[in-house]
């Protein structure tokens, strides 16, 4: 659980693992170096993305930075939580950024110091046949490189303004259930990170969860 660093949110008896999430490698470093990372904080997730919050250096080279990130928190025996988003590879020509992001090794190069690795998958889900086929060769690839490392499949009630409904997300849930060991739920709202985003929508998420655990796989 991602956890709000001026109000501590993981409720008693939950057994979530408070993560603490960056956008920036640099963000990290000061944290960590200045001593404000919450000393009950179990994981950090570093979620570079083609956006504002995370810095061009680390954009144009995200595997580096994803290793400089995972070997600090590790430092800190931590565990590393690596989401890099399919829009960090960019070029000219007739691919989608799902083929480009693949054929980058980007996901191999990343899960290599990870122990977590979310692949952003969730702007596929109405398309499940893509959604699929696209978890799946991430997930393949993610595990070539380092065997142990937990993949995760990204879900969300609106990608990027999308309107989806609890039986879309399911179905691409199922398409991938035996192929992933959980999922990243997102239901934003709106924000300076998703400007096109128009949730929450707690409805859909309920019933998302509850399929979950229903399938026994968690995120």
């Amino acid at each position: 659980m991602i956890t709000n660093p001026k109000d501590w949110s993981v409720p008693d008896g939950w057994t979530s693992t408070p993560t603490a999430s960056f956008t920036s490698y640099a963000a990290l470093q000061a944290a960590v170096s200045s001593g404000k990372l919450d000393p009950r904080i179990r994981a950090v997730l570093y979620d570079n993305e083609s956006w504002s919050q995370t810095p061009v250096a680390e954009q144009r080279d995200p595997a580096h930075y994803d290793q400089l990130a995972a070997q600090l928190v590790h430092q800190h025996h931590l565990l590393f939580i690596a989401t890099p988003a399919v829009d960090l590879t960019k070029s000219a020509g007739a691919q989608d950024r799902y083929s480009r992001f693949l054929a980058s090794g980007l996901v191999g190069s990343i899960a290599g110091d990870a122990d977590v690795i979310d692949i952003q998958a969730q702007g596929s889900e109405m398309d499940v046949a893509k959604y699929e086929a696209f978890v799946s060769a991430a997930a393949a690839q993610a595990r070539r490189s380092n065997p142990g490392v937990k993949v995760l499949a990204g879900i969300s009630t609106n990608p990027t303004g999308q309107a989806v409904t609890t039986q879309d997300v399911v179905k691409a849930i199922g398409s991938v259930q035996g192929t992933v060991d959980g999922y990243w739920l997102n239901d934003p709202a709106r924000s300076a990170y998703c400007p096109t985003c128009a949730g929450p929508f707690p409805q859909v998420s309920l019933g998302i969860l509850s399929a979950l655990a229903v399938s026994g796989k968690s995120g």
